[in-house]
C-alpha cells in the first residue's frame, strides 16, 4: 500500500525530506528520555549541529535515494502518524463507540496534529537546529551567528511548514487505510483489528507497509456486528 510521496507544493522553506528528517531528529530525542516540553541539552545540540566534514549526517534524508538514507527514527516518527490516521478511521467506524472523543473531536474539526506538535518546546527546537545544519552544510563560511539569525528569521514559516506537512501526513493515512481497507475486502467496522505498520519508504514506491489482522478481534466484530442487525427495528414493517 502506497500512502504518500514526496511533493512540495504545501511548503514554503522545508522539502518533504527535511520534515522527515525533523521527525527522526524528534523521535530520537524521545527515546533518550526527553520529554516533548523540555529543550535539546546542549551536548546533543552541539553534536547535531556541528557534524565534522566526511562524517555520516543523522536523520538526512535524501530525496533520490529516501530508502537508502533513512534511519530508524525517521521511519518510527513517521509511522507515529500513520497510527494517528488509523486512529480516526477507527474512531469513526467504531461498532460500540469506542473513542467517542477523539471522534467528536474530528467531527467538531477541533482535530489538529500538526498545531498540536507544533506547540512543544522539543519540535520547535528540533525544527530549528534541523534547518540551521542546513544552512551551515550549505554555507560553510556563514558565521554561526548569522546563520541562527536567518533561521529565527524564518521560524515561523518553518514552523507552518512542518505543521502542514504533519496534517498532510495525518490526512493522506486517514485515506489511505480507508481505501487499503475497501480494496482489501474488509467490511468498515474492521478497521480496529486490522494492524498496519510502517516497514520503510522509498524513492519510488512511496510508503511500504506490513499488515496483520487481529482474527480475535476480528470474530469479536462480526459478532457484534451481526447482534446489532437483529437488533435493529424498522417500524415500516408494522
Amino acid at each position: 500500500m502506497s500512502v504518500w510521496r514526496l511533493i512540495d507544493r504545501d511548503l514554503e522553506i522545508l522539502k518533504h525530506e527535511d520534515c522527515l528528517g525533523i521527525l527522526g531528529y524528534y523521535e530520537s530525542l524521545l527515546k533518550e528520555g526527553i520529554k516533548p516540553n523540555e529543550s535539546i541539552p546542549s551536548e546533543d545540540r552541539k553534536r547535531f549541529y556541528q557534524v565534522p566534514a566526511g562524517s555520516r549526517v543523522p536523520h538526512l534524508v535524501v530525496r533520490n535515494n529516501i530508502e537508502g538514507t533513512i534511519d530508524k527514527s525517521v521511519v518510527e516518527g513517521f509511522d507515529k502518524l500513520f497510527q494517528e490516521g488509523i486512529k480516526v478511521v477507527g474512531a469513526l467506524t467504531s461498532v460500540d463507540g469506542d473513542h467517542k472523543e477523539l471522534k467528536q473531536k474530528f467531527e467538531d474539526r477541533e482535530f489538529k496534529p500538526g498545531e498540536e506538535r507544533i506547540e512543544q518546546t522539543l519540535m520547535i527546537e528540533c525544527i530549528f537546529w534541523y534547518r540551521a545544519r542546513l544552512l551551515r552544510q550549505r554555507q560553510r563560511e556563514t558565521k554561526h551567528k548569522d546563520i541562527f539569525s536567518t533561521v529565527n528569521h524564518e521560524l515561523d514559516t518553518l514552523k507552518k511548514d512542518m505543521q502542514t506537512f504533519i496534517d498532510f501526513t495525518v490526512q493522506a493515512s486517514i485515506i489511505s487505510f480507508a481505501e487499503f481497507l475497501e480494496r482489501s475486502g474488509y467490511p468498515k467496522e474492521a478497521a480496529t483489528a486490522v494492524k498496519v505498520n510502517i516497514i520503510t519508504l522509498h524513492t519510488l514506491g512511496g510508503v511500504i507497509v506490513d499488515s496483520e489482522e487481529d482474527l480475535e478481534k476480528m470474530r469479536s466484530l462480526e459478532n457484534r456486528v451481526e447482534k446489532k442487525k437483529k437488533e435493529y427495528f424498522d417500524p415500516s414493517y408494522m
